[in-house]
């Protein structure tokens, strides 16, 4: 049996736990037949040719949990240093310009000292990176002590260790640093690019691929539903969207089958959909590392893990920061098997 139409059928028996779900959901012939019958009109175009690039958010660096809720807060202001410890603060940043790296740290430790009982989490970090700048691994990290219990969810933070664990030839912890770092701020293209370096220099290759659907679905002024795509994957994503966003009596009725929510079970539905196409579309299949890494996720029962970090956490990369520390692991180890390989 070809390897994609084995993973179909994996997918329509795992996508839920209820046993009814994977019978409910519909496939490409089933929903082209549906837009068929519908009292919608609907026009396919396969010309579809994307307007403008999408900007996904940055994350800002500093976050950190509140000892007491858990809860994430954003990150806080260093004004509070000014008044007791600027002076030394100026030295620090005038001796690491000039590259006075012994004197440059006896400053941010003075500046950090000179607030007793104050966390400035921007202090322990420069005097990390000045550490490094001398190759003291060691001190580096006692640096941010301070900071491991509560800023965790810090993508700063994880750059700092992975460079600390690189400089210290700890190749696992380096690896696992910098990866949470790129998940800690998903779309920052400065993170992305040290993660790069920093597996290139573990022989490891980043596979830096991107889910992008190429389609769009819109209405024009008769009120004919437009459904443009590229390719026979994304024909059947972009019919599966149409129907989902125009057809309010099948969304309610699909809403029903699971206790996942809706956007789960609609985005499951589609994906469904577009893999389906993929294996019986004569395209070249490596061309497409989406579908061929939904297909060995779903194997391993990975389909979650694949829409958060593949689809959801680019529009919404505050998804990935709320992760308790066990989920966000697991995602770590989803980036490395899924987006790297062994440099041969």
């Amino acid at each position: 049996m070809n390897f994609f139409i084995q993973n179909t059928l994996v997918l329509l028996c795992y996508c839920c736990i209820v046993p009814s779900f994977a019978q409910q959901l519909h496939t490409p012939t089933e929903l082209f037949a549906l837009m068929k019958k519908s009292s919608i009109q609907y026009e396919e175009d396969s010309l579809f040719q994307a307007k403008t690039a999408i900007v996904y958010p940055l994350i800002e660096e500093g976050w950190q949990k509140n000892p007491k809720t858990g809860e994430l807060q954003s990150p806080a202001s260093n004004s509070e240093t000014q008044a007791v410890s600027q002076k030394y603060q100026n030295k620090a940043v005038k001796y690491f310009n000039k590259q006075q790296w012994s004197k440059a740290a006896a400053n941010y430790q003075q500046a950090i000292e000179a607030n007793p009982g104050l966390l400035f989490p921007n202090l322990h970090k420069q005097l990390c990176r000045t550490y490094l700048k001398m190759g003291k691994s060691l001190p580096a990290g006692e640096a941010l002590i301070p900071l491991l219990a509560s800023h965790q969810s810090d993508f700063g933070l994880h750059l700092l260790l992975a460079e600390i664990h690189q400089q210290s030839k700890q190749k696992d912890l380096a690896i696992k640093h910098i990866t949470l770092a790129h998940l800690l701020n998903r779309n920052s293209p400065l993170v992305l690019l040290r993660l790069k370096q920093v597996y290139e220099e573990n022989d490891l290759k980043f596979l830096a691929w991107n889910f992008e659907p190429k389609y769009e679905v819109s209405i024009n002024k008769t009120g004919k539903v437009l459904v443009a795509y590229r390719e026979p994957p994304w024909r059947a994503y972009a019919a599966c969207r149409a129907i989902w966003e125009n057809e309010p009596e099948y969304a309610a009725k699909m809403a029903t089958i699971s206790t996942e929510p809706i956007a789960t079970i609609e985005q499951k539905e589609c994906l469904l959909n577009a893999l389906i196409a993929f294996e019986k579309s004569a395209i070249d299949q490596n061309t497409f590392p989406e579908f061929q890494c939904l297909a060995k996720a779903l194997t391993n029962n990975e389909i979650n893990a694949y829409i958060l970090y593949e689809i959801d956490s680019r529009e919404k990369p505050m998804l990935l920061c709320q992760l308790e520390e066990t989920e966000l692991l697991k995602m770590v180890d989803f980036i490395q098997k899924y987006h790297s390989q062994v440099i041969p």
